[in-house]
């Protein structure tokens, strides 16, 4: 995720490279520039050839890079916008769990209630590390006492962990069969959590609509120099 200053200075909007697409596309854009001061340079001769391409096939490019552009911020924000809904249905279902086992189990020691919550506090941290393909922190594995770093599904088995210790208090507690279906439904969103962050990860944009993007923005830039070099008089 990436965080932004609450009041951004306008030397921090013009010059910032955090969060910015600069560092992935600088070398493109450099070469863009030197094929275009070639291109400047040689007058738009290539092999003796004067290469005169008019501005109407550039204004049907630029219409069909206006709509791929905007199929792209569309699916970037909408991608945004359900990890950020995932995120705050996790932080609700989290405090709704830890409020059920304090309100339900007011006699249980703090020490056990912290044994009983352990795989939810991890849980965030756990699915982080297995969203980017980390390797699990030593924090991870003290805070949880059990070892995540071979495990495929370690988010999965922080829910069964967690559901499973909720189980074996409520019946030690005498907690009532209601009750602990309203905690299992906690955890159900929880699972449904995990599998929308699967779903953002596993479901890239399609293949063949970055390829035809791609395609059409390196020919537009390939011979944009070529159409305005007359018209700009160089």
């Amino acid at each position: 995720m990436i965080t932004h200053p609450h009041n951004p200075s306008a030397w921090t909007l013009l010059f910032s490279l955090q969060g910015s697409i600069i560092p992935a596309i600088w070398r493109k854009v450099l070469f863009t520039v030197v094929l275009s001061s070639l291109v400047v340079l040689s007058h738009g001769t290539l092999y003796h050839y004067k290469i005169t391409p008019t501005a109407t096939p550039f204004t049907l490019w630029g219409l069909t890079l206006a709509i791929f552009l905007g199929f792209r911020n569309s699916v970037a924000y909408q991608r945004y916008w359900e990890a950020r809904t995932l995120w705050g249905e996790l932080l609700i279902s989290a405090r709704n769990l830890t409020r059920q086992v304090q309100d339900h189990m007011p006699n249980l020691p703090r020490e056990q209630r912290l044994h009983v919550l352990q795989p939810l506090l991890a849980f965030p941290y756990v699915l982080r590390n297995f969203l980017r393909g980390v390797v699990y922190e030593d924090t991870n594995r003290v805070l949880l006492d059990v070892e995540l770093h071979s495990h495929r599904q370690a988010p999965a088995l922080m829910l069964a962990l967690l559901g499973k210790r909720l189980h074996q208090q409520g019946q030690q507690y005498g907690l009532n069969p209601i009750l602990q279906a309203q905690m299992d439904i906690q955890l159900n969103q929880l699972s449904q959590v995990l599998g929308g962050c699967e779903r953002i990860k596993s479901t890239p944009i399609p293949y063949p609509y970055i390829l035809m993007l791609h395609r059409i923005v390196h020919v537009y830039c390939f011979l944009l120099p070529f159409c305005l070099i007359d018209s700009i008089g160089c």
